[in-house]
């Protein structure tokens, strides 16, 4: 295994969720590759969600850049519409698709399909729709949630992450 893609929901998910595992990857060589379809705007409604867009934008990268990520992208996508704009604009598929192709992952890691948050699950929708067809290996991460809907039947993947957990802090 060179090269791990992530593509999550937010601006965070990708550190909350499996940070510590990609600080791990990037440790032993691996490239990393984020991609984060929302700008995760509408998580201070106190602002312009244009400015909550750049300052996450910013975040994000900086966290990639802390945790040894080759490159973290941005989709753009309207946080509560992923499915929708997904079906509405094929565009979107096609460039989540073409970025695959080009990096040639050899395992993504996605939302989990046991994720109650919405865009969480559409997120692995989508990642279903556009990895179907190929032979990449995928892998659901769990967010934290303060419940658990079920447990699916998948088989579990445990990464030590005891040498690179404090990069997830």
């Amino acid at each position: 295994m060179k090269k791990v893609m992530v593509i999550c929901a937010h601006p965070d998910d990708e550190i909350f969720g499996p940070g510590a595992t990609m600080a791990k990857y990037a440790k032993e060589g691996k490239k990393i590759y984020f991609v984060v379809l929302s700008f995760g705007e509408t998580t201070h409604p106190w602002y312009k969600r244009s400015a909550v867009a750049k300052m996450r934008a910013l975040e994000g990268k900086k966290a990639a850049k802390y945790i040894g990520a080759t490159k973290s992208t941005f989709i753009g996508l309207k946080e509560g519409k992923f499915e929708e704009e997904f079906s509405k604009n094929p565009q979107i598929g096609k460039y989540l698709k073409t970025m695959i192709q080009k990096i040639k992952p050899d395992i993504i890691f996605t939302h989990s399909p046991d994720d109650p948050h919405p865009d969480h699950k559409a997120t692995y929708n989508i990642m279903m729709k556009l990895t179907r067809a190929t032979t990449i290996d995928v892998y659901g991460f769990s967010v934290w949630n303060p419940y658990t809907i079920k447990t699916s039947d998948f088989p579990h993947m445990i990464v030590d992450v005891t040498d690179t957990f404090h990069k997830k802090i």
